[in-house]
């Protein structure tokens, strides 16, 4: 009888053992690795203190990120991507629509377009801008100061409409040259005909000082 008792004592012994080191290994295994086959419902907050790995997530509510989100691939939004702070584009930024910007838009470096870039409201440069080919102004521009064009073409500045100059003081169209015995001239059309005059001031002898004759203004061959 008392063997009896002592085995069953011993067996008992070994399946208290045997069930506690299946309970350890089974919150082990629940620590370190957890696998679940079906979906995940929780009422409250999930919290992940370590590294959590998403093949993929759906928000179907407003998410808050506390620390920064990290996007090794593309970020796509079906909708509008609203961003409360600063967002630094390293690689810059693709537009594939029309685009606004509601506020000050600073660009540090060259702006390029690929096609035409229009302006709705008033353009301020302030360093000046160069125009590499030919242009055109569908309406009136306006200038405050001089105009300076530097370009080896003989027409330099080609105007299609009318050209009005106004001032407040003695409105003043100024022409000179830098060159050696030349001077300014202005090169007109013959109403009546395609005949090209030219009007300038000179000294002939006789005392006449403004010279109207046939010709253009520039021989051909001569450099402005």
């Amino acid at each position: 009888m008392m063997m009896l008792i002592k085995k069953m004592r011993k067996d008992e012994l070994s399946m208290i053992v045997v069930t506690s080191i299946v309970v350890f290994l089974a919150v082990a295994l629940v620590t370190y690795a957890t696998s679940v086959g079906t979906n995940v419902s929780v009422s409250g907050t999930l919290s992940s203190t370590g590294l959590s790995t998403l093949t993929g997530f759906i928000s179907t509510a407003s998410s808050t990120v506390d620390s920064t989100l990290t996007v090794s691939g593309a970020l796509y939004a079906s909708s509008t991507l609203a961003v409360t702070g600063l967002s630094t584009l390293v690689g810059g930024s693709l537009s594939q629509a029309s685009s606004t910007v509601d506020g000050a838009f600073t660009v540090s470096g060259p702006i390029s377009a690929s096609s035409s870039l229009a302006v709705a409201n008033l353009a301020q440069l302030d360093g000046g801008f160069e125009v590499a080919a030919s242009s055109s102004i569908a309406s009136t521009l306006t200038v405050e100061t001089s105009i300076n064009v530097a370009t080896s073409s003989d027409e330099a500045l080609g105007v299609t409409g009318n050209i009005a100059a106004d001032s407040s003081a003695t409105t003043t169209l100024m022409l000179s040259s830098s060159g050696s015995l030349v001077g300014s001239c202005l090169q007109l059309q013959g109403a009546s005909s395609s005949v090209t005059y030219r009007i300038y001031i000179g000294d002939r002898g006789d005392g006449t000082t403004l010279q109207a004759e046939l010709g253009s203004c520039q021989s051909s061959g001569e450099a402005n």
